[in-house]
């Protein structure tokens, strides 16, 4: 079965999830040829629908966060 995109109208974390009161995600990405390292912090008012690859080399990468 292949994921099938949510047509619907976009709406904020807090809209879509209103039983959820606090959310937080804190993680570390990095690029292990370079050993460098960037934190990413994000709250239910702030947390995008994809987080982008910091690493150079991604093409078109990153971590969906949608479903």
């Amino acid at each position: 079965m292949k994921n099938q995109l949510f047509l619907g109208v976009p709406s904020s974390f807090t809209t879509a999830y209103p039983q959820i009161k606090n959310l937080t995600f804190n993680g570390i990405q990095g690029n292990s040829l370079k050993n460098d390292k960037q934190e990413i912090s994000y709250s239910e008012r702030s947390i995008p629908q994809n987080i982008p690859c910091s690493n150079s080399r991604c093409n078109q990468g990153g971590y969906d966060l949608q479903g």
